[in-house]
């Protein structure tokens, strides 16, 4: 059963304590695409987290988020900071995080921010003016200036010239089109998923479109799976699966996104696209003072000996 959910209270000290109240209602809340992306995902996944796991609602602990490491404590286990130059490719300026805010966590972290927003319907930024006013805006500041696209066919509303301006290009696979038209949004913790394997009978195919034909430079939040079957996540990431996406990466040599959230793709995953010669990154996709607060990432670089000649380095260095 997944439980709508129509308002999510949260407060913790990450990755350590939270208290989390759900209000839940027998009609499904609509939110804009805008909105709920930005600011419904990291409520959601934590959310999810409690709903998919038996345990009191009320907790002391924070709910393991992983799918792919959901018998890990990190908190017990936290790795160093690699002794490469470390940057956040994924994070969000919002309400609760300006640019200022961002550099300051930062360099409280010593760890370097990449930017990014998301363009087309229902976005700030949807022709060639707003997305070179977007690039101009940030350029002043020593950051990396990115975009993450939700929809396939993105680039089409752009010209290259513009979109050459960016550093890099971050895409993930979370919104799935439907088979009758219209979008299905992976990352809501409302989302309905019955059977696993017809799951990723639509979702392999569309994470192939997003890695052969969409101009990008990461893949975001790679491995991901809804809350409904997050615990299957060793059964349904087979070994050609995950071969299939580490040989589609390969051949555009786009980056593999390691996702502090959702704390995949796992360590299995990251040890042969590593062998395969694939490059990686670290992401937060945070909007508040998480920026640059990174744990599953440390510990991933640390258990798969990733090295600096692993890390991907966009075109502006």
């Amino acid at each position: 059963m997944v439980i709508p959910i129509t308002a999510i209270v949260l407060r913790y000290s990450y990755p350590l304590q939270f208290i989390i109240l759900l209000s839940a209602s027998s009609e499904n809340s609509i939110m804009s695409h805008a909105h709920s992306r930005r600011c419904f995902l990291e409520a959601s996944l934590v959310a999810g987290a409690a709903i998919a796991t038996p345990r009191n609602l009320f907790a002391t602990e924070a709910p393991h988020l992983s799918h792919a490491l959901a018998s890990t404590n990190l908190a017990a286990s936290a790795a160093p900071k690699p002794a490469f130059a470390v940057t956040d490719y994924h994070v969000h300026l919002s309400n609760t995080l300006t640019i200022d805010q961002a550099l300051q966590l930062g360099k409280e972290r010593g760890v370097q921010i990449g930017v990014v927003d998301h363009p087309g319907p229902g976005f700030p930024i949807n022709s060639d003016a707003d997305l070179k006013k977007y690039i101009d805006g940030l350029r002043k500041y020593p950051v990396h200036v990115g975009l993450q696209p939700v929809y396939t066919g993105w680039s089409k509303g752009f010209s290259k010239p513009v979109l050459d301006q960016l550093d890099y290009v971050l895409m993930d696979a979370l919104t799935l089109p439907r088979p009758g038209g219209g979008w299905l949004a992976i990352w809501q913790i409302d989302t309905v998923v019955d059977d696993g394997e017809e799951f990723m009978t639509h979702y392999m195919p569309f994470i192939e479109q997003v890695l052969t034909t969409e101009p990008i430079d990461i893949f975001g939040w790679p491995t991901f799976l809804p809350v409904p079957i997050a615990r299957q996540y060793a059964q349904l990431w087979t070994p050609q699966r995950v071969d299939r996406i580490i040989e589609l990466a390969r051949a555009r040599k786009i980056a593999i996104e390691i996702n502090e959230v959702a704390h995949v793709p796992d360590e299995n995953f990251i040890g042969r696209a590593k062998r395969a010669g694939l490059k990686f990154t670290f992401g937060t996709d945070s909007r508040n003072e998480h920026a640059a607060h990174l744990y599953y990432c440390y510990q991933m670089a640390q258990r798969c000996g990733l090295r600096e000649e692993d890390m991907f380095m966009p075109k502006r260095k």
